[in-house]
């Protein structure tokens, strides 16, 4: 995740992105990993990437309240 921040601050959106998708493939549990993915996503305008992995984060971590919170902050930005 490391990487992928660094990849994001110098706007190497498409790096961050490989990053991130290569880390959830092994960590699939992690919210962290997947709201930072949506973030990037955010950033390059990809909206259908954006919805689906929206909604699996929805479907996945139903229960963990601060991550359906960013996920909504997330959601909201995205289509402001």
């Amino acid at each position: 995740i490391i990487s992928a921040g660094v990849f994001t601050a110098f706007g190497r959106y498409d790096d961050a992105e490989q990053v991130l998708v290569e880390a959830i493939q092994r960590h699939p549990e992690r919210a962290d990993l997947k709201l930072h993915l949506l973030d990037i996503y955010k950033h390059q305008n990809n909206r259908e990437a954006f919805s689906a992995l929206a909604d699996v984060v929805e479907d996945d971590h139903a229960d963990d309240e601060a991550t359906q919170l960013e996920l909504s902050v997330l959601r909201r930005q995205y289509m402001a």
